[in-house]
């Protein structure tokens, strides 16, 4: 009889086959759900190759701004969304897809933007976005894709696990052998069809991969153990191959700077050794003809043939450093100008920039500057509304040049020359100003204002007929004294007479020679000389003319002396003083002229008196010796009195004394006084005189 506390066995073959139907379920399921984690981290792997065929594009635009890019970025972004669809499918509930997708969103929100500044016309902006934006999120991204796998991996892992430790208990549940090769039969089966998943899209994602990287503009390569073991044609391209078999095998460092060997030593350790992410870096490359690149490099840890190798993308920059170069030239002359540089905002008049010289001429640090309106520092403009009318007036025209009063920080006040211009680069505008210190200038400007107007009132008030004679002989000045001496008046003679139409022809020919003359070396004409003018009227006037070169110019300037009057008065000197010398000559009485030591001038009448046929006998002889010591003291007292009355016995040359009335009179100067004495025979009175 059986114990009915035993189990019957067909109790224990349903609770077997409950046990083993439970764990096939559960097998199943674990089966299933590494299945999804498989499909997970497989899609994840094509997301991640899609990504970073997107950020190739990026950088490949930022080159070369090429519309069918444009094209092409659309693409990938839809294959992007489809392999996130078919991870939402596989996994609804999970978080951190969703979150991934979050990210790999706003990825492609920033390299949209980075791409609007390109098209632009923005690089600089776009270039520092790049860097401050796109270039993190997309950090970001590949991290978050990398540990999501990683986690979707654990989890299949942990699955088969679990399914391991199922199919044990339906081995141990079921007991029998039939079950448990059911079980290891579908299992493999399962393994199998996975493994042939997995094998179909690693091959599908390899060809793709392999394709972007042969087809791909930038040079890629891979590195093994310090060797090229692979490089894309662009690569050969780049180091100056005829095709990638040309490379490959050679020393990695045969092509490196020996100035960063050291750190391309360091980077292939971390690569290899530590699995380390190299950002990009600058670096420098040599070709196969010895010429020296400048390139970006960022490199990453990659298997390569079962192998641990380093991934490595190379962009040549050297045209970018050109760029850099010739922008900060650029810069540098910029602020090295003399003259204030600014660009605005022609919308709201806000300074974007400025160079060195609109700092230190205004008192200001660049940032400060950078934070005002226009209208803060330019009196003209005091508010909006005056800049707005400013600007319009400068679009309309394209530039205006005028003369400004800008405020320093002091509070001071700078008169400056600008020159505005209205800018347009893309989508944007500027207003482009060079304000240039003129204070100098003005300065110069009011001194010569106040100089002119002193050598215009010299000019003007000198007393003297004076003009200006340019170069053609017209007259480009006249004062109202040279109106007086032509009768014209300067309306008529300034820029429209000649000063040949004032001159008698007889002069003309001598003075248009001494005109050009003058001009060639002014030592070669006289600056002093008399001419004869012509005046309105027709009379001729006596001029005396002092003239001079205005330094400098082909200009002169002439001084104008009506001498008429003088000359007249000359000539009747003259005449006078011929008819005074006809009469002294012809007179009876004796006339002598001496200066106290000798005789200077005897007349006829006077030589014949003291017996001599030739006057000339008596110039140059002592006339103490011809008089007596009477006559000496008489010349004396004469000497004091100027004027005096006396007699003197004259020794004639036959020793006779005979005497004389004389008259004594002075008409020297005072160091030296000439007498005239005239002489009429007149013994008898002297002999009276002496009681003779």
């Amino acid at each position: 009889m059986r114990d009915k506390s035993q189990i019957p066995g067909w109790a224990i073959l349903v609770i077997a086959l409950t046990i083993a139907l439970i764990a096939v379920i559960s097998i199943a399921s674990l089966h299933q759900h590494a299945d999804k984690s498989q499909q997970a981290e497989l899609l994840l792997s094509r997301l991640k190759g899609q990504s970073y065929h997107l950020d190739t594009l990026e950088w490949q635009f930022g080159r070369k701004p090429d519309p069918k890019l444009l094209v092409e970025v659309q693409q990938v972004k839809s294959q992007i969304a489809q392999t996130f669809d078919e991870l939402m499918l596989l996994d609804p509930g999970e978080e951190r897809l969703k979150q991934l997708r979050k990210t790999q969103l706003e990825f492609e929100t920033n390299m949209d933007e980075m791409f609007r500044l390109i098209m632009a016309g923005d690089f600089e902006k776009a270039e520092v976005f790049d860097i401050e934006r796109v270039d993190p999120s997309f950090n970001t991204l590949s991290d978050m894709i990398t540990n999501t796998s990683a986690i979707y991996s654990e989890r299949a892992q942990q699955a088969e696990k679990k399914a391991g430790i199922g199919t044990t208990l339906v081995m141990i549940a079921a007991g029998t052998m039939v079950g448990f090769l059911i079980l290891r039969f579908q299992k493999m089966q399962l393994r199998a069809k996975l493994m042939a998943v997995e094998q179909k899209a690693l091959r599908k994602s390899e060809e793709q991969y392999r394709n972007l990287v042969e087809l791909s503009p930038e040079a890629i390569g891979i590195q093994n153990e310090g060797k090229i073991a692979y490089i894309n044609p662009a690569g050969a391209e780049l180091f100056g191959a005829v095709n990638p078999g040309q490379l490959i095998g050679k020393n990695v460092m045969d092509f490196v700077h020996p100035d960063h060997r050291d750190i391309a030593r360091e980077q292939i350790r971390q690569i290899v050794k530590d699995g380390k992410i190299i950002p990009p870096i600058e670096e420098k490359f040599i070709r196969l003809d010895g010429t020296v690149l400048n390139v970006e490099i960022a490199a990453a840890p990659i298997t390569y043939h079962d192998k641990p190798c380093g991934q490595v993308i190379i962009r040549d920059i050297t045209g970018r450093r050109k760029a850099e170069e010739r922008l900060r030239l650029f810069r540098n002359l910029i602020d090295q100008s003399n003259d204030a540089i600014f660009v605005g905002d022609p919308e709201t008049g806000r300074i974007l920039d400025v160079n060195d010289k609109a700092c230190t001429s205004l008192g200001y640090r660049r940032e400060e500057l950078l934070s005002m309106l226009v209208s803060d520092i330019e009196t003209t403009l005091p508010d909006h509304v005056s800049w707005k009318e400013h600007v319009q007036e400068v679009k309309e025209k394209g530039y205006l040049i005028l003369e400004s009063r800008q405020r320093r920080k002091d509070g001071t006040i700078l008169p400056v020359e600008i020159n505005i211009s209205y800018v347009s680069l893309g989508k944007n505008n500027y207003t482009l100003t060079v304000a240039r210190d003129i204070s100098e200038r003005k300065r110069m400007e009011d001194a010569l204002r106040d100089s002119e107007n002193t050598y215009r009132t010299v000019f003007e008030t000198t007393g003297t007929a004076t003009v200006v004679i340019e170069e053609d002989t017209k007259i480009s000045l006249a004062n109202e004294e040279f109106e007086k001496l032509t009768g014209y008046s300067r309306e008529k003679v300034e820029g429209k007479k000649s000063w040949t139409e004032f001159v008698v022809k007889e002069d003309l020919e001598r003075m248009i020679k001494y005109h050009h003359g003058r001009r060639v070396d002014p030592k070669l004409a006289p600056s002093k000389y008399e001419f004869r003018l012509i005046n309105r009227n027709g009379s001729i006037r006596d001029v005396f003319l002092t003239i001079a070169m205005i330094p400098g110019t082909k200009r002169s300037v002439a001084s104008l002396l009506d001498i008429t009057e003088n000359k007249r008065s000359d000539d009747a000197l003259k005449e006078n003083e011929e008819r005074y010398r006809r009469l002294v000559e012809s007179s009876p009485d004796g006339i002598i002229v001496h200066n106290q030591r000798e005789f200077i001038y005897f007349n006829i009448a006077a030589a014949k008196i003291l017996g001599a046929a030739n006057p000339e006998e008596f110039i140059g002889k002592r006339y103490v010796n011809l008089y007596t010591q009477t006559i000496v003291e008489l010349s004396r007292i004469g000497s004091a009195w100027k004027k005096r009355r006396g007699c003197a016995s004259d020794r004639r040359k036959m020793a006779s004394t005979r005497w004389h009335a004389c008259r004594c009179g002075g008409s020297g100067n005072s160091f030296y006084p000439q007498w005239q004495v005239g002489g009429a025979l007149c013994c008898e009175r002297h002999h009276r005189a002496q009681g003779v």
